[in-house]
């Protein structure tokens, strides 16, 4: 009886569970950009850019920050961090590309490109893994992956 009873309080449980990953390089190619200057000629492109860091964000899409990041734990190549929320609030992968700082190890962003990804909703708890690959004679590019439920 207690068997039964426990096999239908945990097939009745929502289980919330997404695993997304940042692109290596964003833009996939390069994009042109409006013309602003077509009178004089000017043009402009956004090359790709590899990654540069990675957060999890509540609030609106494009919108700023609401909360400072957890801490994140240092392991063999790269850093975990773990992000809590509630399960109404509206969570994302955020990875930027780019910029001139250097992210992941510790430098400040800005001027970047943005790449977002809705979290499913429900989900309460997010665990984001950057890692980087090292390659020899060769500056090192990072992954990020999102683990959520």
């Amino acid at each position: 009886m207690k068997i039964l009873f426990i096999s239908a309080a945990l097939a009745s449980s929502p289980v919330v569970a997404q695993t997304i990953e940042c692109p290596r390089h964003f833009p996939a190619e390069a994009v042109p950009l409006p013309d602003r200057g077509a009178s004089r000629g000017d043009s402009a492109s956004l090359f790709p850019s590899r990654l540069s860091s990675a957060v999890i964000q509540v609030g609106e899409l494009h919108g700023s920050p609401v909360d400072v990041p957890p801490p994140a734990r240092r392991v063999k190549d790269g850093w975990d961090t773990e992000y809590r929320f509630t399960s109404a609030d509206t969570t994302w992968l955020v990875c930027r590309y780019g910029g001139d700082g250097t992210g992941f190890a510790g430098g400040a962003i800005t001027e970047s490109v943005e790449w977002w990804k809705k979290v499913v909703q429900g989900a309460t708890f997010c665990l984001l893994r950057a890692r980087e690959d090292r390659q020899p004679h060769s500056a090192g590019s990072w992954t990020a992956m999102a683990m959520c439920r």
